[in-house]
């Protein structure tokens, strides 16, 4: 614990983490461990690995873990919508139980879809209503 504290006196210290001194002072005596709340604000405060502090694997620093790379933007080819959209039509139309299982995977995989069908719908939901025609599936 005097680590992620390093010259900053024991009040300072805990004044930072909502906590009293005694507790800092157990912590560093080894008497008491600190709690998931404590260890969440010394992580946001210090900048502090918790996996780092509680098993001394990886960086002492969150700021020096890896960071992950964005994926990589693949823009789609021409004609793949409608690609798409020609497989959907022939599988509804080969079996029509696959327009609910469409309807329900879409919404599920892109909610940013679902609130836009939502917002065409005039915010009535969803539920009633084909993604890939928008018409009244009732």
């Amino acid at each position: 614990m005097k680590t992620v504290r390093g010259d900053l006196p024991q009040k300072a210290f805990a004044n930072r983490l909502a906590v009293h001194v005694n507790t800092v002072q157990r912590w560093e005596a080894g008497t008491r461990l600190p709690c998931a709340d404590d260890l969440l604000r010394m992580q946001q405060q210090f900048d502090i690995n918790i996996n780092w502090l509680l098993s001394g694997d990886g960086p002492k620093h969150l700021s020096e873990l890896e960071q992950p790379r964005p994926a990589e933007v693949v823009p789609i080819e021409n004609g793949f919508i409608e690609s798409f959209r020609t497989w959907v039509a022939e599988l509804i139309s080969e079996d029509s139980a696959y327009r609910g299982w469409f309807k329900v995977q879409l919404m599920k995989c892109f909610p940013e879809f679902k609130e836009w069908v939502e917002k065409k719908q005039g915010g009535r939901s969803s539920e009633n209503s084909s993604p890939m025609t928008h018409e009244n599936s009732a």
